[in-house]
């Protein structure tokens, strides 16, 4: 018995091997890559409170995405690092903080704070065309699944005094999630910029000096007029956030401003002379700036100038909702209008993936066909009979479609895969120009193994079903049926007979299926 079991494993092994093989022939240029693609494309199930507000946290990667989400989520947790940047004491891994040039944000993230859901998205200009598809289409489907959205754009104010090349590109990717709207009044009511990386209240200043006469200047696209044109107004009307450089969060710093300030105003005090008005101005200006060195030496200030970028997000989003109601009881009429349009890049990505969808398919099928022998070969818990009125039934459906598969042949993990599948075809069913159902599959190789077994299970020679194969077959004579229904054979007798024979079927099915494989 043991030995048989040995060799049982042994064939076992050969024929996992020998699969995996082929699937690598077959599939090492996209199979893995492209089936992760596709998961990270289906609507992911996070359970998160639809009837509040959502915060859509977009733009380019390393523009501070993550590191605003940690301060929102937890401002004590926020430290500056050996190289001036913003850190975490604890990771989140929700929420991971990138210091390199990539994206460390690969899916949606959902963020519950305060009376609002923020959204954590990947770059909008991931630098792997294949990524930016999928990411686009992700953001597009969570900001359409949700009633009330609102839009922080992140723009590097660093980056924006040199170039403002991936302004434009993250409104570009905006407008290409936006239809035509009716009133860009409510549109304004959508969108709350967000400048990072402020070195000075001069950078600042300059943002804003530059805005209409280098910023906008060139432009022509209509749409991007517009929202370049929402940015400056709400410049103008201050509903705008700022989030300086790291360092100048730091308190070293001022304290050594402060310092400074008060040396050189002592130095000027004692030059003065005693009834000197001026002298006394000094005293009272010196007093004041020691009360600020004194607040700065107080524990917890750090934390305090963090807490205050969260609490002005907040209440900044907070005063956009107030603002869009008021606009809706005059207008009731108006909404967003929200349309994906994706630039030929990206449609050549999707249409890459479409093409996949049936070698996916035929993938599942493999993977049904393994998981059904696998059940008809070495689950003991079955009997013979059983396993021969199952295999006969499914034998008697006819299958055009991986979804004419009797349920009970699919396991959970297949099923989820089926669903997923699905849920990405109904995803992009707008840009699949082609006639053809994904899926329909190649049942050939599944109809040839249930014969094979179905033939070893109760002696009916299928010696047709492979022309360069001459399968042994087990024969139940009638001296054998009256046998193992005689009265004098015991059930513990009848058990080891089916497990013998059980044995022998397995040996028996590997035994042609490695002839089938040369």
């Amino acid at each position: 018995m043991y030995q048989y079991n040995e060799d049982v494993i042994k064939k076992t092994l050969q024929m996992i091997i020998s699969d995996i093989n082929q699937q690598f022939k077959q599939f090492d240029l996209y199979l893995p890559q492209s089936l992760a693609y596709v998961k990270r494309i289906i609507p992911q199930q996070q359970n998160v409170n639809l009837d509040k507000p959502y915060v859509f946290v977009l733009g380019m990667t390393r523009v501070g995405k993550s590191t605003l989400l940690n301060i929102l989520n937890n401002p004590e947790n926020i430290i500056i690092n050996q190289d001036k940047k913003f850190d975490v004491k604890q990771k989140n891994n929700k929420i991971l903080l990138s210091h390199s040039n990539s994206s460390s944000t690969f899916q949606m993230e959902y963020l519950e704070i305060g009376n609002f859901i923020f959204v954590d998205s990947p770059g909008l200009h991931d630098t792997d065309d294949t990524n930016r598809c999928i990411n686009h289409i992700n953001i597009f489907n969570s900001i359409t699944r949700v009633s009330q959205q609102i839009l922080l754009l992140m723009i590097d104010g660093e980056q924006l005094q040199t170039t403002k090349n991936d302004l434009i590109d993250s409104i570009t990717l905006i407008n290409n999630m936006l239809g035509d709207q009716q009133d860009d009044k409510y549109l304004e009511n959508f969108i709350i910029p967000v400048f990072t990386k402020i070195r000075n209240a001069s950078t600042m200043e300059q943002i804003i000096k530059k805005w209409q006469t280098e910023t906008m200047k060139d432009i022509t696209d209509q749409k991007q007029l517009n929202i370049l044109k929402i940015i400056k107004n709400a410049i103008d009307q201050e509903n705008y956030i700022k989030i300086y450089s790291a360092e100048r969060y730091e308190i070293h710093e001022e304290m050594q401003q402060l310092e400074s300030e008060i040396q050189r105003m002592q130095t000027q005090y004692f030059k003065k002379k005693k009834d000197d008005k001026e002298r006394q101005v000094l005293e009272e200006q010196i007093q004041l700036k020691q009360e600020e060195l004194d607040k700065l030496n107080q524990e917890g200030l750090f934390q305090k100038k963090i807490q205050n970028i969260k609490e002005d997000v907040l209440g900044k989003c907070k005063n956009l909702l107030e603002r869009k109601e008021k606009i809706l009881k005059e207008k009731q009429d108006i909404v967003l209008n929200f349309e994906l349009k994706l630039t030929p890049e990206l449609k050549y990505h999707i249409e890459k993936l479409l093409t996949y969808r049936q070698k996916f398919y035929q993938h599942l099928l493999n993977n049904i066909t393994n998981e059904f022998i696998t059940k008809m070969l070495f689950d003991n818990s079955i009997s013979l009979n059983d396993k021969e009125s199952e295999i006969f039934q499914t034998l008697k459906i006819k299958m055009n479609r991986l979804s004419d598969i009797p349920k009970e042949l699919i396991n959970q993990n297949i099923q989820d895969q089926i669903n997923e599948l699905n849920q990405f075809n109904n995803i992009i069913l707008k840009y699949d120009h082609w006639d053809q159902d994904p899926q329909k599959v190649d049942f050939q190789y599944f109809q040839i193994q249930l014969r094979v077994l179905k033939s070893l299970f109760i002696g009916i020679d299928y010696t047709s079903i492979f022309q360069y194969t001459i399968l042994p077959f087990i024969l139940i004579t009638t001296i054998n049926y009256l046998f193992n229904n005689s009265i004098f054979v015991t059930q513990k007798e009848k058990e080891k007979q089916e497990k013998m024979k059980m044995l022998n079927i397995q040996q028996k099915y590997i035994s042609i299926l490695e002839k089938t494989r040369k």
